[in-house]
């Protein structure tokens, strides 16, 4: 069985009843079910259920299905999809929101002062920005020592951990011209 495109629409949930209609099957509490007229849950149990949109699409005109099986999906699940792979029971989790569904957890929204270590939103905490630590202004002599925090890269971890096609900008701006 190829993989299968769900809906999460409930996390928690008790006391649910599932109305039969566009979607006839379900991963409820883990395990896939038939949805049938007037189903009940138990309410004395908290729910986790995922709508069954349908199956990844191989054959001809599979793009325009996938896409119709997406759309349906994220409409039923508040922007939220799971790609779920019966045979091992793995699933990847995928959000319009920018946010993970199942904890909570967000993206940084992409303020420039974050990769900047002259702003207090950028600069690493341990460091305050300069990239070495151990040097005082007014002392002279003393070598400064690589920021154990930020390597040298002056940035906060936040900064750092934001990828472009898997690179954090400061490897970026390492690279030669």
């Amino acid at each position: 069985m190829e993989k299968i495109i769900q809906a999460a629409v409930e996390r928690g949930a008790s006391d649910l009843h599932i109305k039969a209609g566009d979607v006839f099957r379900a991963r409820i509490d883990g395990k896939l079910a038939e949805i049938t007229p007037g189903m009940a849950l138990s309410r004395f149990h908290d729910h986790s259920i995922d709508l069954v949109v349908g199956s990844i699409p191989k054959r001809r005109g599979a793009a325009a299905r996938l896409k119709g099986l997406i759309d349906t999906a994220l409409k039923e699940g508040d922007g939220s999809l799971i790609a779920f792979d019966p045979k091992d029971g793995s699933e990847e989790i995928f959000s319009v929101h920018g946010r993970c569904p199942s904890c909570g957890t967000g993206a940084v929204q992409g303020d420039p002062r974050l990769f900047s270590f002259n702003s207090p939103q950028g600069a690493c905490p341990q460091c305050d920005g300069l990239g070495v630590v151990g040097v005082d202004e007014f002392e002279a002599g003393e070598p400064a020592q690589t920021c154990p925090a930020c390597q040298g890269s002056r940035l906060k971890p936040a900064a750092l951990a934001v990828r472009v096609q898997g690179h954090s900008i400061w490897e970026l701006v390492r690279q030669p011209a």
